[in-house]
């Protein structure tokens, strides 16, 4: 089964931008693995080789040409939780409404929602708490009224997030939202410290825990918003652009391919190309490895055959820093 370059699905997104604009989310310090990563990863690719030998040697040099243009599949969650303290429930919030063809401002409307519902779950153990202590039920009502003002800022904070008409439309409203979730957090803990010291205090501690992670990520996330829009959104294609003038000539090869293989592929530049198989590590595609498929191509053939292979970043934080 041939799949056309383009369609080939993946749970990434296809980010058309220079690698600068990626590396501007990663933090100061303590990701130099997933820098090297990012670095070192050959983009995604059409290989047209005949034998393994030739694979083998050329499997560095992967470049994409697929329409004129190249690029690299990194994991939209990936983008947006990268920056955040508590990156494990970013993931995990973003994953349960997000996917790979999620518009762009979707993983930050997502990050408020799932926020939205845990704050939510966790003022709603109040009705658990039963006390004829007059203090307790003072802090109960006060915990009560303090939901209700973080319900707030939070359908606030989600209302102009629906009003923006894009990602990048959301840089300009960073002061608002950033004060909004403050207010959010300080709720939450107004709520908390209205306890008596002891065992009720403590447990409505516990419960509000993850509501006050996931209230750092959403603070993180829109205070971020102008670094990650232009590598999710289209705004950097034209500086994209400019970086690959010099590697690249006016249909877009790339300048290490021969001239003999070069007028072979400028005359197909304006042809829509259909690979005879396709390579996907995440199994997307016809095979996993290109080993599998090159064993698989005939062994006597007419022409060429065209493997087309799309890489995509595993970019998980596997170090604790």
């Amino acid at each position: 089964m041939s799949i056309k370059s383009r369609e080939i699905k993946n749970l990434g997104i296809a980010i058309d931008h220079p690698m600068q604009q990626i590396l501007k989310l990663l933090p100061a310090s303590g990701f130099s693995e997933q820098i090297s990563l990012i670095d070192k990863t050959y983009k995604s690719s059409l290989l047209e080789r005949r034998n393994q030998a030739e694979a083998d040697k050329e499997q560095r040099k992967f470049e994409s040409i697929d329409e004129g243009r190249s690029h690299v599949c990194v994991p939209g969650v990936w983008i947006i939780c990268v920056s955040t303290d508590y990156k494990s429930a970013c993931e995990a919030s973003l994953k349960k409404s997000t996917n790979g063809n999620s518009a762009p401002k979707e993983y930050v409307r997502a990050a408020i929602s799932a926020l939205v519902d845990e704050v939510n779950g966790a003022f709603a153990s109040l009705d658990d708490i039963k006390s004829d202590d007059p203090d307790v039920k003072v802090a109960v009502e006060q915990c009560r009224e303090m939901h209700g003002y973080a319900s707030g800022e939070l359908n606030r904070t989600l209302g102009t997030i629906d009003d923006a008409n894009s990602l990048s439309h959301l840089p300009a409203q960073v002061h608002e939202l950033k004060n909004w979730l403050s207010a959010t957090s300080a709720y939450q803990q107004t709520c908390i410290d209205g306890f008596p010291a002891g065992e009720l205090q403590d447990k409505m501690q516990a419960r509000l825990e993850s509501a006050k992670r996931m209230t750092s990520n959403a603070l993180t996330i829109v205070g971020k918003v102008s670094s990650f829009a232009p590598v999710l959104h289209g705004s950097g294609s034209r500086l994209l652009q400019e970086e690959e003038e010099e590697n690249h000539s006016a249909n877009g090869i790339p300048a290490w391919v021969p001239e003999s293989e070069r007028r072979v592929l400028e005359s197909r530049a304006t042809k829509e190309f259909t690979p005879n198989v396709t390579v996907a590590k995440d199994g997307t595609g016809d095979f996993k490895t290109i080993s599998d498929a090159l064993s698989h191509l005939p062994a006597k053939y007419d022409g060429r055959q065209a493997i087309a292979t799309c890489k995509i970043l595993n970019l998980s934080n596997k170090k604790k820093f």
